[in-house]
């Protein structure tokens, strides 16, 4: 099940000590996301049929030779899935980065780089898309509707900031680690039990594989 639409009552500011105390104005916040709005309009099931994701899954296909079959239940080999968190992870990246100034939060400069390290860990070792491939879907996610185009096409300034921000991610990424999420892959695909690896290793395979 799926939010399509939601609405939120504003009656109260909650100040620091914990009261809540009744607004002299109240505001009803309504809101459908973009994403949920492209699947009513264009009829379709998932968000990834829509105009939002198809451009950047069909440019996925083409850096890394593997076909999106839009399988959702059984996925052996974890193909479509790759597809659907490359794509998604690719969008968050583009708009989060930026917005990213010097005085964004370390946190949330620690997240956009994880979404980004994932995404090519994912394109690499899953789709066998060539490493550095990511900087090649950035012009095609910032021309993808619900863009914000005035924001990313100062273009040539933001674009190529994104091309380097991938190109660095992945140049940045310990083997060691891409090594760790794979045996994590392995041991989940033989479902069996396998020699321990270090609290280290296991923080570099949570960091990859975003659990």
């Amino acid at each position: 099940n799926s939010c399509l639409w939601n609405i939120n009552f504003t009656n109260y500011t909650r100040h620091i000590d914990g009261r809540a105390v009744k607004m002299d104005t109240m505001h009803v916040d309504t809101g459908m996301r973009l994403e949920d709005l492209a699947c009513v309009v264009q009829g379709v099931s998932s968000v990834f049929e829509t105009d939002l994701f198809r451009p950047i899954i069909r440019k996925i296909e083409q850096v890394s030779l593997k076909k999106y079959n839009e399988r959702r239940g059984a996925d052996p080999r974890g193909l479509d899935y790759s597809f659907r968190v490359v794509a998604d992870s690719m969008r968050f990246v583009c708009v989060a980065a930026t917005e990213c100034s010097p005085t964004t939060s370390h946190h949330a400069r620690f997240i956009v780089n994880k979404q980004a390290q994932r995404a090519a860990w994912l394109a690499v070792n899953v789709l066998k898309a060539p490493r550095n491939s990511l900087e090649k879907l950035v012009p095609v996610v910032t021309k993808s509707p619900g863009v914000d185009s005035t924001l990313l096409s100062k273009a040539t300034g933001d674009q190529e900031k994104l091309f380097w921000a991938f190109y660095e991610e992945e140049r940045c990424s310990r083997p060691s680690h891409w090594n760790d999420a794979q045996w994590f892959f392995q041991v989940v695909e033989k479902k069996e039990y396998a020699p321990s690896r270090s609290m280290k290793a296991i923080k570099s395979i949570r960091g990859i594989v975003g659990f």
